[in-house]
This record gives C-alpha cells, structure tokens and sequence, in this order.
C-alpha cells in the first residue's frame, strides 16, 4: 500500500473513532439529563433506576462503566461449551452475557446482597435469559451457616469483610459443595476481598478458566499477591495479554 493510501486509510479510522466516541458522549450526556429506567450497556439491557442502585451507581450505569474490563474479557475467553460459575453476581449484568453465550442451563451466579434479586431477576427477565441465580454468600466452610454481610451505599462495595455501619445476616452455600455439583469449567470471582480467605480452600477439580478481581485497596497488596500465587501453584497461569489492572484472567 502506498503512503498515501496509508494515510488515508489512518484518517479514516481516526476519523471513525473520533465519530463514535462524539456518538457514545452524546449518549452518555443524554442518559444524564433524561435520567431512563432502562439502558442498554454492551448491547445488555439494564435497570438503571432500582432502589438499590444509588445515585453514583446510576451515573456509573449511565456512563457505561459498569463491570467493562470483566466484559472485555469474558468476550475474547468464554465459550459456547463454558459452563460458568460466578461468585459475586452483582446486579446481574455479566450473567446475563454469559447465559446469552452459553445457555442459561450452564450459568449459575451467586450473589449475598438480598437487595439486588429482584434487579438480577429484572435483568435476566429483559434481556431474555434465566440461569440459576444463588442469593446467599459463598463459604468454603461447611460448618457456617450464615454470615455477616456489610452492606455499602454503592453495591458493588458491599462486603463481608469490609466492614461497615449497616449490615444483615444472610445464609450461606457451600462453593466446594456448588463446585461438585455444578461443575463449572470457568469460574469467577468477585467478592469484595473475600478472595483471601477462600482461595486456599477452593476445591478447582475441572475448573480450566478463572477471572478473579483482587482488591488491593481491602486486603493489601501481599494478601491480592497471595490469592495469585495460590492458583498458579494449583497449575493455574496468568495470562497477561487479557487481564487488566485488577481483574486477572488464568488458565490451565
């Protein structure tokens, strides 16, 4: 190709990109003034207005940073064989993508905050999907029944280690026992720090792919080192070419 073709093969695509991003500002901008119930992220539709979606939450739903590096992931590492579990479901927005790809029989997710079932529900409801959906917090100790769950004005904050002023009591599954039964090949991870304790205790028998996100700012830079050296001593590797900052992709 010539120079001159490639130059303007270049200003092109800039020309492109600059559209788009113009396109997806004016969208954004949009959602913000007129504030709509329902938005579509990553062409998932999801409830943006919820009572357990708090005012920073909604700008980050309406701004389409909700959960992107965990989609941009799942997008070049999730297959149609992929039976997936996911331990920290959130409002249900990357279960709803993986019950698309993999069919809602192979996707099961697990989340302990009580105040987002009927989001998750609504969610999976609009865009079509019904995977097994676990409202209690995971434990790989088989003799705790319920835990302590601090509950955090933004829901992706709230924890069962990170504590805070408000809390409940909520019942527990054992994910060794939902390991066994289920029989994931992927599983994923995010559970607010709670990575630290379960990662040695996890049973990974047939598990091939994991996604955690570490939380250095709750466990410490050692711990978040820790839970990585655990998993590639269970034969698991890094790979770095798909994980991003804090959220680490590995395979065996």
């Amino acid at each position: 190709m010539s120079p001159l073709a490639t130059l303007g093969s270049y200003l092109g695509l800039v020309s492109r990109e600059v559209f788009n991003s113009g396109r997806n500002v004016s969208r954004r901008m949009a959602r913000t003034a007129f504030r709509p119930e329902v938005i579509k992220n990553g062409g998932i539709a999801l409830v943006a207005k919820h009572p357990a979606i708090s005012p920073e939450m909604r700008h980050i739903l309406y701004f389409n940073l909700y959960e992107v590096p965990e989609l941009e992931i799942l997008r070049r590492t999730l297959e149609p064989t992929d039976r997936v579990l996911e331990v920290g479901g959130g409002i249900g927005f990357l279960s709803t993508y993986l019950a698309q790809v993999c069919g809602d029989q192979n996707v099961t997710t697990v989340e302990a905050n009580p105040n987002l079932e009927t989001i998750i529900r609504r969610n999976h409801e609009l865009n079509g999907v019904a995977p097994t959906v676990i409202l209690a917090a995971a434990t790989c100790d088989a003799r705790r029944e319920t835990a302590t769950l601090f509950l955090a004005e933004n829901f992706w904050s709230t924890s069962t280690v990170r504590q805070g002023t408000k809390k409940t009591v909520v019942p527990t599954v054992n994910l060794n026992r939902l390991i066994d039964d289920f029989m994931p090949s992927y599983l994923i991870l995010d559970i607010e720090g709670a990575e630290v304790e379960m990662a040695p205790a996890l049973r990974l028998d047939g598990i091939e792919k994991l996604l955690i996100e570490l939380h250095p700012t709750v466990t410490g830079n050692d711990a978040a080192n820790g839970v990585v050296q655990h998993f590639v001593r269970s034969g698991f590797l890094v790979d770095f070419h798909r994980s991003k900052q804090n959220q680490v992709y590995m395979t065996r």
